[in-house]
């Protein structure tokens, strides 16, 4: 999420997802005891994943 630009820090990351705020292709990350991980599950079509951060801020990421 930081690499991505989509928040500044990796505690900024935490609180959005402990806030709710932060989704992955439209999901909405549980932050649970551990830091969650992308997996090559989450992404669509193998290679795009979408963050989302409320309604305005969104990332397309393009694994090559």
């Amino acid at each position: 999420v930081v690499a991505s630009g989509l928040c500044q820090t990796k505690a900024e990351a935490r609180r959005l997802a402990a806030g709710g705020g932060l989704y992955v292709n439209n999901t909405r990350v549980e932050l649970s005891e551990d830091v969650p991980q992308v997996r090559a599950e989450d992404c669509i079509f193998g290679r795009v994943l979408l963050l989302r951060s409320g309604q305005k801020k969104h990332h397309l990421i393009v694994f090559v």
